[in-house]
């Protein structure tokens, strides 16, 4: 009896043995795909199209950037309003220098409010908002300027700009802002 258990063991190995040895050109086949997807997920992980962590988890720092939309004065005039999150790319496309640049607002509008009314109007919003004022100037050298700073919930800066050039009839306006990614490398190296 025991020989027959052997004999049968030994048997199904051999034929085993055979199938794999008729289905090597599938077997070589097999491990080829392995290899290019196990090559494909490195340069993927490499280039930074899997396995990132969200720059922006629930779009809360854009939400901060756009909450000084405040500082524009109702009744302005916009021409241009743009808001984007934190984008995964690199500026020379050197490995080692892909990473998240940062989160960014950016509105223009027409008023024509004198400059200082904008300015303190803006700065009271702005602060109902959470942000804190930096500096401001209605007779800075080439026009009016303010801006801002508010820490995100990560602890990280958002900053906010509102600035005015001079010789412009009616009066351009345009409030910019910038935040970096909540989590992830940021574009570096360039």
């Amino acid at each position: 009896m025991a020989g027959d258990a052997h004999f049968a063991r030994r048997m199904a190995l051999q034929r085993f043995l055979r199938v794999l040895g008729r289905h090597r050109r599938g077997s070589i086949a097999i491990g080829v795909a392995v290899l290019l997807l196990a090559g494909g997920t490195a340069i993927a992980v490499e280039l930074g199209i899997v396995g990132r962590p969200n720059p922006d988890p629930g779009g809360r720092i854009l939400a901060v950037l756009e909450s000084a939309r405040s500082a524009v004065p109702s009744g302005a005039q916009v021409s241009l309003s743009q808001a984007y999150e934190p984008q995964w790319g690199s500026c020379d496309g050197m490995s080692g220098t892909f990473g998240y640049g940062a989160a960014y607002f950016d509105m223009t509008f027409e008023t024509s409010m004198r400059s200082a009314t904008v300015i303190q109007r803006a700065e009271r919003l702005m602060r109902k908002q959470g942000w804190s004022l930096r500096s401001a100037s209605v007779d800075a050298p080439h026009g009016a300027i303010a801006d801002w700073q508010e820490r995100l919930y990560n602890g990280k800066i958002a900053t906010t700009e509102l600035v005015f050039q001079l010789g412009q009839s009616p009066q351009v306006w345009q409030i910019y802002g910038q935040a970096p990614p909540a989590a992830g490398a940021a574009t570096h190296g360039c």
